[in-house]
């Protein structure tokens, strides 16, 4: 797949595709999250919904541990786009997010009931939370993937089925998982439209400004006046280039090596997030050294990287020993997949290789040296016996709010128990 340019701008193709979506689905959503990219999207949306007397809606999944600029930010939006949408929803709902700056707590749980004297920031009174939560979807224990999962679903039924468009406002030229994803000439779209990914039946993902640059979107900003998130101001007058800013969760396995900008933009919001978040200051301190093996690692010369893995597993299971065991578990069947998959004898793996996509040790030591639970680096995903050992390191160490355990969480692992007992 290769690029190809057109005569038309990005701008006035991104307006085409709006104008295309607003007159050919029946139900419209944005998904906005207070970055750059999404706000202007939205406010392009806003400016062609108003020309064409459409109307939409918008999701905001609110984090807790984010910038007070980013929530100013979606204020302000709000209330410029209030004419033309009929649901803003901004969900303060618990969430499990990732963890990556420590190893006993590899999870945080948004807004948790259990931790509301710690929380980062309060709840926007308009927000949606535990006590008037519309969504009948929700149970309490959904990590992000999940619950968008589900609201897709649940707003598709709400507006009576036919065609969907959620608006999504990535670029492509942010990475090329990105440009491939969405190029894929063989994916399911909307009428053969290649900026739109069939997502669940009747429902699509929409990208109009995937073929946007960086400059683009500041541009955009400049000229037309659009309201952005000062936050960004911030970052680059704290030296860091715009292709390189973001606004996200700050824990998380690559969002990590941002820790450091909340300390610097908004020392308010690092003093609250120090007392809710464990391990914070260690990886605002580390993420970017061997510690926690973001950018390099230092593996002491004398070992080979097979060495320095097993040294990392020792050490933390020193600490906890059923990660250690889930760890070695993981990297044995990522051993019998390389054998099966890839001719690399069982317990025979390289040590190291210059070609990155080919196994080896050093690839291992560098995922356990991230904190790396779920092992997505050597291409696992989230898996159930995953998250019930976090729920049970939850309970053991207290990990939660003041050391009290959530009733969801309760309830949870007594249907999980009732469910066994069932099975007997």
């Amino acid at each position: 797949m290769a690029k190809i340019y057109l005569d038309t701008n990005v701008y006035d193709a991104a307006i085409q595709r709006l104008e295309y979506v607003f007159q050919n689905f029946d139900s419209v959503c944005f998904s906005f999250s207070g970055g750059k990219d999404s706000s202007v999207l939205l406010q392009l949306g806003h400016q062609v919904a108003q020309r064409l007397n459409k109307r939409f809606s918008v999701l905001y999944i609110d984090l807790e541990a984010m910038f007070e600029q980013t929530t100013k930010h979606v204020a302000e939006v709000k209330e410029l786009v209030k004419d033309c949408c009929d649901d803003f929803f901004w969900s303060c709902l618990p969430l499990v997010e990732d963890n990556s700056v420590s190893a006993l707590q590899p999870e945080f749980i948004t807004w948790d009931e259990t931790a509301k004297d710690k929380w980062v920031r309060q709840q926007p009174p308009h927000a949606i939370t535990i006590e008037n939560n519309p969504f009948d979807f929700y149970d309490g224990l959904m990590d992000f993937d999940e619950f968008i999962y589900r609201f897709s679903k649940w707003f598709h039924k709400r507006r009576g089925g036919g065609n969907m468009a959620t608006m999504v406002g990535i670029r492509t030229d942010e990475s090329l998982r990105r440009f491939c994803a969405i190029t894929s000439p063989g994916k399911p779209k909307f009428k053969d439209k290649k900026w739109t990914t069939e997502y669940l039946p009747g429902i699509y993902n929409v990208y109009p400004i995937y073929d946007w640059a960086v400059a683009d979107i500041w541009a955009a900003v400049s000229k037309f006046n659009l309201p952005y998130n000062y936050v960004y101001e911030l970052m680059y007058k704290n030296g860091v280039l715009p292709s390189q800013q973001r606004i996200c969760q700050p824990f998380g396995l690559a969002q990590k090596a941002g820790l450091d900008q909340y300390r610097v933009i908004e020392p308010e919001t690092w003093g609250r997030m120090l007392d809710r978040v464990s391990g914070v200051n260690f990886g605002a301190i580390y993420c970017r050294t061997s510690l926690l093996g973001s950018i390099s690692s230092m593996k002491p010369k004398h070992m080979t990287w097979q060495q320095y893995a097993v040294y990392l597993l020792e050490s933390l299971g020193i600490y906890e020993p059923k990660i250690m065991a889930r760890y070695y578990k993981k990297i044995k069947y990522y051993m019998k997949w390389c054998e099966k998959n890839m001719s690399v004898n069982y317990g025979q793996m390289w040590d190291d290789v210059e070609d990155r996509s080919q196994p080896s040790w050093r690839e291992v030591a560098r995922a356990i040296e991230k904190n790396d639970f779920f092992m997505v680096s050597l291409s696992f995903g989230a898996d159930k016996a995953g998250d019930e050992l976090l729920k049970e390191l939850r309970i053991k160490h207290k990990l939660v709010g003041e050391g009290h355990v959530p009733p969801m969480l309760v309830r949870a692992l007594k249907k999980q128990e009732a469910g066994k007992e069932a099975g007997k």
